[in-house]
């Protein structure tokens, strides 16, 4: 489990601070966008990793916290497209397949690296 901070860009900023493009982190169902651009989609909430039969982590559900939240009170993120049928019992597989170097940051805490 983890905790993602209340701001609108903590996760991207820390992202992008360690080289990652703005596509690159689109596929991981991580942000939102908007018209200014893209944001963090868990703010404020408590997020745990939602794994397939083989243990992969295919995505993120998080629960919000704090009652000014507006969103709804569980998030998850989208299923991405499924390229290993046998594999994906949820019909989705690992959004790292489809970018390698998101795989080291798929499952990002608050904490100092």
């Amino acid at each position: 489990m983890g905790y993602a901070p209340q701001g609108w860009d903590a996760l991207l900023k820390h992202l992008r601070g360690r080289g990652f493009t703005d596509q690159e982190l689109r596929l991981t169902g991580m942000f939102s966008e908007g018209n200014r651009g893209i944001y963090d989609r868990f703010r404020g909430r408590l997020i745990w990793p939602i794994r397939d039969i083989a243990g992969d982590t295919i995505g993120f559900g998080a629960r919000k916290l704090y009652e000014d939240d507006q969103g709804p009170k569980y998030l998850n993120t989208p299923k991405p497209r499924c390229t290993r049928s046998p594999r994906c019992s949820t019909g989705s597989t690992s959004p790292s397949a489809a970018s390698p170097r998101i795989a080291s940051w798929w499952w990002w805490r608050d904490t100092p690296t």
